[in-house]
């Protein structure tokens, strides 16, 4: 910049500031050239951020990764080679949706034609919940668009086309970078709302629908799940998975299906009886405090337990049900019926109290990690005395079974063994028509 420059730049802030004159906007803005500067040096930190995050993964993966970065950029980095395809911009493809709503068409506008703009986990996962919310009302129609944006068909795509796109993953990569660049030296950083939902164990997302609601939601609760590692479900082990509740609430839902409720249940005879099933959230909490009881137990407690139930787990698979058939001490015959999560439902045909006796697993359980002697059914009745639990006409089919499994532990204790039980968070969402709810 010229001393004449630097001079006309002082005299109009010094006419601005002291002298209460209108400020030339157009002379800092146009004559100085601001505006093609910062569009200039915003287009070269965009396409520094492409490069990076194409560094982020190895070489391995980039055939995968190279179409959704120009996805999120909405330009090819080598148009030479990619003339065969019409690329545009995610935010400008959508726009070409002819059936979109109001809603949607004011949700468009919260999309930048470059993400790469984006830069935070927080702002990307709304976005991007916005992008899939369209999809997914507009499948066949985005289909349509994007067939008619690739030029070539066939072998002749190279996969570098929308397909990428049609397969509703083209946000993971990215979505994943931004979860490791919020990071990077700082393992313990995670999404804002985690920090919130630990500290207050229950949060309420509001807003419209299309906002990105469910999708933070389940993004926090990865996040917590994983320790902050990451923010993709999909990243996530089965057990991880297993610590996130998730149920949608619509007016056919029913209290019985959250909570718990009776079941019709078809015996083995034929004949039709109900029973009482838990919900989903009451199962939930059921495995979450099966899981915190068990981490407050000692790493011999815990081997005990877990060795105990792939026992217990091991002769249930040996059993048919309608055929498999025991003999109590008294010598009437019994066999079983059902067994689910928690209960075993036996039959005994020739009993004079009643035709249909229920064990529950987790007494069975009990026994087994005692190591009791158990010689007769009196025997049983002693044992569940100090849990003050008192048995009648089920004392005899316990003492059967606990029997047959002894005999049979030899050939079926074929099982792996656990680590020992961390306690470990579990996170239920509740997503309502407008707001998800998270405990």
């Amino acid at each position: 910049m010229s001393n004449s420059d630097k001079i006309d730049d002082a005299s109009q802030l010094i006419q601005f500031a002291l002298h209460n004159i209108k400020q030339d906007y157009s002379y800092f803005l146009d004559e100085s050239g601001l505006i093609a500067n910062a569009h200039k040096t915003n287009q070269t930190e965009l396409e520094k951020r492409k490069q990076d995050f194409l560094k982020f993964y190895d070489q391995g993966k980039w055939t995968a990764v190279i179409p959704k970065a120009n996805w999120l950029s909405g330009y090819w980095d080598d148009k030479q080679n990619y003339q065969k395809i019409k690329l545009v911009s995610i935010s400008q493809l959508l726009s070409y949706i002819t059936s979109l709503t109001a809603t949607e068409n004011e949700a468009l506008k919260l999309i930048p034609d470059n993400l790469f703009t984006i830069t935070t986990s927080d702002e990307f996962v709304k976005i991007s919940d916005v992008i899939n919310s369209i999809i997914l009302n507009h499948r066949q129609e985005v289909d349509a668009l994007i067939d008619s944006l690739n030029i070539v068909e066939g072998n002749g795509r190279r996969g570098w086309d929308y397909s990428n796109f049609k397969k509703r993953n083209w946000y993971k990569e990215y979505q994943k970078y931004l979860s490791q660049h919020d990071r990077k030296g700082d393992t313990n950083i995670q999404l804002k709302g985690s920090s919130l939902l630990i500290n207050s164990k229950n949060i309420i997302l509001r807003g419209a629908q299309g906002t990105g609601k469910t999708f933070l939601a389940k993004s926090m609760a990865t996040d917590i799940i994983s320790n902050g590692e990451t923010t993709d479900l999909n990243n996530l082990t089965e057990e991880q998975q297993n610590q996130i509740g998730f149920v949608q609430f619509h007016p056919s839902y029913h209290y019985t299906d959250f909570v718990e409720g009776l079941r019709p249940l078809a015996n083995v005879d034929g004949n039709m009886g109900f029973e009482l099933k838990n919900g989903v959230f009451t199962e939930f909490i059921r495995k979450a405090r099966q899981n915190l009881e068990l981490s407050q137990k000692s790493d011999e407690e815990q081997t005990l337990e877990n060795d105990t139930k792939n026992l217990l787990n091991a002769y249930i698979e040996t059993i048919t049900i309608g055929e498999s058939k025991l003999k109590l001490q008294g010598g009437g015959e019994f066999y079983f019926d059902t067994i689910d999560n928690d209960k075993i439902y036996l039959i005994a045909p020739r009993s004079n109290i009643s035709h249909k006796v229920i064990l529950k697993t987790n007494y069975l359980l009990k026994m087994l990690v005692s190591d009791a002697d158990f010689s007769r059914p009196k025997d049983v009745s002693v044992f569940f005395k100090k849990y003050n639990i008192v048995q009648r006409q089920e004392d005899s089919y316990y003492f059967t079974v606990y029997k047959d499994i002894r005999e049979n532990q030899q050939k079926l204790e074929n099982h792996e063994r656990k680590s020992p039980v961390n306690k470990n968070p579990f996170i239920f969402i509740i997503d309502i028509v407008d707001k998800a709810m998270i405990q």
